[in-house]
């Protein structure tokens, strides 16, 4: 074929070879992202192949291999559109010449022992001529002296260290527990009273019942000084509790009651205006949940669509802050 004709075949076939692939693509309903996904291709190589812009890929053996493939894919004839390609390409598609370089001297050369052989034969070598030393009744009897020696050196030195670990340890009672001080505690008061009763047992014992009858008394005054008290000042203890009154209300002052009804299961997480969180929580349909918080509340849900949510106990409408199926917004 002279180069005229090659010419001309490659004028006639230019252009065809790509709109056969194109055509069968898009009656496939594939587009370039697709079948590159499934060859496991770039789009770019898809969309050169279709343009037919070799040049901008890697050499002909790659070509007929990704022709070959979209072929297949496409459930054309690969062998078709390869020898297209051939043919455009100005050369034969039955003329595949593979070269094969020859063996030297005519034969294939015997390998060369590898160095990962000869290691291992070194070091079995080497075992088996330790092993044979050892079997000599003076060397044998050298290695468990020495064996023996560096034992006991090792023994030694960890029962040292043991002692004087334990040596420095101080041993110190731990706290009693508040159960067991008051115990203390009483049984010292009782065992300081059982001295003084051994100390007055000498005493008389009208001295004694003076003093319990004086004490009676006292205890009686004291408690009818004190229903006095209530009874001349009862506009003081009013005072006391109003103030008592006020500081529960300035607490709860500034705080917000939520209630959330869960419809379905949502997940949902609360930060306040430092950003720490406050509140998460993940809760199932069926559900509902009163808090109590400070404003500025910054919320996150999932799953939005599944919980209604009362402030103060009014409903509020999360649906213009909600996309997809995520919600944010800000509670100030």
């Amino acid at each position: 074929m002279s180069d005229t004709q090659v010419e001309q075949t490659n004028e006639e076939t230019k252009g065809q070879l790509g709109l056969v692939l194109k055509e069968h693509r898009e009656r496939n309903g594939h587009n370039t992202y697709e079948v590159a996904e499934a060859l496991c291709l770039s789009p770019e190589i898809i969309t050169a192949l279709e343009e037919e812009d070799y040049d901008s890929l890697p050499e002909p053996p790659y070509i007929r291999g990704y022709l070959r493939s979209y072929a297949k894919f496409l459930e054309i004839d690969a062998e078709e559109i390869v020898t297209r390609y051939e043919k455009q390409r100005g050369a034969d598609p039955k003329d595949l010449e593979y070269h094969f370089k020859p063996s030297r001297n005519g034969a294939l050369s015997e390998p060369a022992i590898s160095a990962n052989v000869i290691r291992l034969g070194l070091l079995s070598v080497l075992l088996i001529a330790l092993a044979s030393i050892s079997m000599i009744p003076a060397v044998n009897s050298w290695i468990s002296e020495t064996w023996a020696g560096f034992s006991a050196q090792t023994a030694q030195k960890n029962y040292i260290d043991a002692k004087d670990t334990t040596d420095s340890i101080i041993y110190e009672p731990p706290a009693p527990l508040p159960d067991e001080a008051n115990e203390n505690l009483a049984s010292t008061e009782t065992t300081d009273n059982n001295d003084t009763a051994t100390t007055d047992e000498q005493q008389p014992s009208e001295t004694t019942d003076k003093n319990t009858s004086e004490n009676k008394k006292d205890d009686e005054a004291t408690k009818n000084d004190k229903i006095a008290n209530n009874k001349e000042n009862p506009d003081e203890n009013k005072t006391d509790e109003i103030k008592k009154d006020d500081q529960k209300a300035v607490v709860a002052e500034g705080d917000t009651k939520l209630k959330f009804v869960f419809k379905s299961e949502v997940w949902m997480r609360i930060k306040d205006g430092k950003n720490k969180t406050v509140f998460e929580s993940l809760s199932p349909a069926g559900e509902e949940k009163e808090i109590r918080l400070n404003k500025p509340m910054t919320f996150r849900i999932g799953n939005a669509s599944g919980v209604e949510i009362f402030v103060e106990g009014k409903p509020l409408n999360i649906k213009e802050f909600t996309k997809g199926s995520v919600a944010n917004f800000t509670i100030e």
